[in-house]
């Protein structure tokens, strides 16, 4: 084993690359946790594990980063999400596979990706090492996670099979080197610490496989074969430009032939490149890089080779240069299926620079309101995010909130300025299912005239929904006829607002990309300022139970947190909610809260609340309809003579017996609702509305007699109490203070 000693200190992980890969390879689970694993740095032992959840992965990326920047700490993950379970790992804790990999541990293996191809193509590969011959891992995810561990066993067996990769490398929980960590050196042989390379397709192929097709490659075209039918005279060697263009990777960077020339890094500019170039032993693979980076951005021949002049060396002639050049530019289209063009062909004006505002007066006195159309919910000229779990009330909520703003009449705490005109473009719900949903309400509502749904406007798509596309390649977000026809209802209908749902069906970008999602985001913002409306966009939540007010409960990138002036949540009442409200458990289902996402974790009094009805339309259907619901005053159940009661058997008792904590034996709600008479979760209400007001303090010090470890503990204010019993000051505790 090498010095580890010896190692740079320059030397540091890729946090980018680890992030991408993770997020890419595990974007499809729905359920389980991510297990890192690393070696301890002292013993070089694989036996440190640390698992985290789904929505973890920045703070897996963070902890991997600084447990790999140690000297010999190799860090690996789990290339399946795994059921919470204790003890250690095995393929019984197996629940979801993105797909299939192999470990490529030689030369040979790697150099089978572009001598024995087949119809699929991994999505992505990672150069592990090339010290002292190139190794690596390919993944291939599917569209659709598997759970039979017994098919991941299957299709991992017969790609190593066709592959020549390790065999021992296909159990569907196997521990797989974290792209973008450093490859410290443990196993002999291997001397230099390297940076795992992630190195995505620089070809168009589908990033995501079908799972049948798959299996059905490996049974058919593989299962045949034997590991050893790898024909005679097969070249194990392989060089970074095969690597680039006949696997059809971008190329690895070479390690530097000399101590003291720094190698070039992946995805290096192009003068870095050039640069490079002049070094000894560099040109092939420096200029092979650049001419695939000018292929794949759309440069004609004649283009690249007008950079000939400043490749060519000394000693040779720019004829020379030409030809290297022309060689590599044919191999590529021909690899790529990329044509030449005339670069003036597609020539288009160039589009207008962006208009900036400044702003440096002194007088503030003129300051606008701000142009809300429903305070707290829809701001003219930006978006509304509001989110929820499917099934979970968004549509009949919308229904509700359309038709309110449309009468002007409040609904809950939705006060619209005035009555307005707007447009619920669904791309879910047909028209007569509108009608149904809009019917219901105005029916169950007896406060909604009729008429005013001529003020909301019902759109919907024929075919496809989809108002914005993204370019994979560029990123450039252009709009679809569905939004050209959208604008122009708006403007038509004069509308001040418009609702699109959801937000899933109306773009082709990567639900899980930042970078795409904040320009999905901004040309809403956009479409907002345009028209001068609110745009309202309904999301979904990831699954599970969300929390109310919980920004980061989204499906999807977190840039969408940001993106929106306005985020919301839509949530079922939880069971506890439904406990201290007194609702019983088979009704709880039946109410749902609004809660601004950006602002804290609303309290349970002041969500806006509404109760989902079923209501007989006059077709004879039972339709839900979403109406404003406010909780009841729980505490209001309490008589003053039992709230003055609760307090004196607390003082009597003292703070060792009046507990806060709900596992100690000592629970002051329990043993007082024993002798209340009254529920231990409206006492424990009132014990907070006490605390709120003054009336009754927090100790957190005070020694539990059993465990002689603290606990917090109630504890009553003496002076406070004595003022409630005089007949002068009929005050009840929770107020005091306030």
């Amino acid at each position: 084993m090498a010095d580890i000693s010896a190692f740079p200190d320059r030397l540091r992980p890729n946090a980018d690359a680890m992030h991408d890969a993770l997020t890419f390879w595990f974007s499809l689970c729905t359920e389980g946790q991510i297990e890192l694993g690393w070696r301890d740095p002292h013993t070089q032992t694989l036996n440190r594990f640390k698992r985290f959840e789904l929505d973890e992965i920045e703070e897996l990326v963070t902890f991997a980063y600084e447990v790999n920047t140690k000297p010999g700490a190799n860090v690996y993950f789990r290339v399946c999400t795994l059921k919470d379970r204790p003890g250690p790992t095995t393929d019984d804790h197996f629940l979801q596979a993105p797909g299939a990999h192999i470990d490529h541990d030689d030369a040979g293996s790697v150099a089978r990706l572009s001598s024995h191809p087949l119809p699929l193509k991994p999505a992505y590969l990672v150069i592990t090492g090339r010290d002292p011959e190139v190794r690596g891992q390919t993944f291939w995810p599917v569209d659709e996670p598997i759970t039979d561990p017994a098919i991941v066993r299957e299709l991992n067996g017969g790609l190593a099979q066709f592959f020549g990769g390790d065999p021992a490398v296909v159990n569907p929980t196997r521990l797989m080197r974290l792209p973008g960590s450093i490859a410290w050196p443990v196993k002999k042989g291997r001397k230099l610490a390297e940076i795992t390379q992630l190195l995505w397709p620089a070809d168009q192929r589908s990033k995501r496989l079908h799972a049948n097709e798959l299996l059905n490659v490996i049974r058919t075209e593989i299962a045949p074969l034997s590991v050893n039918s790898q024909p005679s005279g097969v070249n194990h060697e392989i060089s970074a430009a095969d690597l680039a263009v006949s696997a059809n990777y971008q190329e690895p960077v070479e390690p530097a032939e000399k101590p003291w020339q720094a190698p070039v890094r992946q995805n290096a500019p192009i003068s870095e490149l050039i640069t490079a170039a002049r070094q000894p032993g560099q040109w092939h693979s420096s200029v092979l890089r650049l001419v695939a980076s000018w292929l794949n951005r759309g440069l004609s021949d004649k283009e690249i080779h007008l950079f000939a002049p400043s490749l060519t060396l000394p000693g040779f002639t720019l004829r020379q240069t030409h030809e290297e050049l022309q060689a590599m530019i044919d191999g590529g289209r021909k690899k790529w299926d990329l044509p030449d063009r005339d670069p003036f062909v597609d020539a288009v004006t160039p589009k207008p620079r962006q208009g900036l505002w400044m702003d440096d007066a002194d007088d503030f006195g003129d300051i606008p309101t701000r142009p809300w159309l429903v305070p707290g919910v829809a701001l003219r000229g930006s978006v509304t995010l509001l989110s929820g779990q499917g099934a979970g009330g968004k549509s009949s909520y919308v229904v509700g909130l359309t038709t309110s703003i449309a009468a002007g009449i409040q609904y809950g705490k939705a006060a619209p300025i005035s009555p307005l005109r707007g447009i619920n473009y669904n791309t879910e719900d047909d028209k007569d299912e509108q009608r149904r949903r809009y019917t219901a309400f105005v029916g169950a509502s007896g406060a909604i005239p009729k008429e005013a749904l001529k003020s909301v406007i019902r759109v919907g798509p024929e075919g496809v929904g989809t108002l914005f596309q993204r370019d994979p390649t560029t990123g450039d977000v252009t709009p679809t006829d569905a939004l050209d026809d959208l604008k122009a209802i708006i403007v038509e209908q004069r509308a001040d607002y418009v609702i699109v749902d959801p937000l899933a069906e109306l773009h082709t970008a990567e639900e899980n990309d930042n970078t795409a999602m904040r320009s999905i985001l901004a040309a809403f913002r956009q479409l907002a300022k345009e028209l001068d409306i609110a745009v309202v966009i309904l999301h979904h939540d990831r699954k599970g139970v969300g929390i109310a007010g919980d920004v980061d409960r989204m499906r999807g990138a977190s840039a969408l947190q940001g993106a929106a002036r306005i985020v919301l949540t839509l949530t079922r009442m939880t069971e506890e909610e439904a406990q201290a409200l007194g609702i019983p458990p088979a009704e709880k289902a039946s109410f749902i809260r609004i809660d601004n996402a950006k602002a804290n974790y609303t309290p349970l009094g002041e969500a806006a609340w509404y109760q989902l009805t079923s209501h007989t339309i006059p077709n004879g259907e039972q339709v839900a309809a979403a109406l404003p619901w406010t909780p009841p005053d729980r505490i209001a159940a309490l008589t003053g003579e039992m709230k003055v009661e609760i307090l004196r058997l607390m003082l009597e008792a003292g703070p060792e017996r009046c507990r806060a904590h709900h596992l100690s034996n000592d629970y002051a709600p329990r043993w007082l609702s024993e002798i209340i008479g009254a529920d231990e979760k409206l006492i424990r209400q009132y014990l907070d509305a006490c605390v709120k007001g003054g009336a009754v303090a927090l100790d957190k010090n005070v020694i539990e007699p059993d465990t002689r470890r603290p606990r917090p503990s109630y504890v009553v204010n003496r002076t406070k109490f004595m003022e409630m019993q005089q007949p002068s000051r009929p005050v009840g505790p929770e107020e005091e203070g306030v």
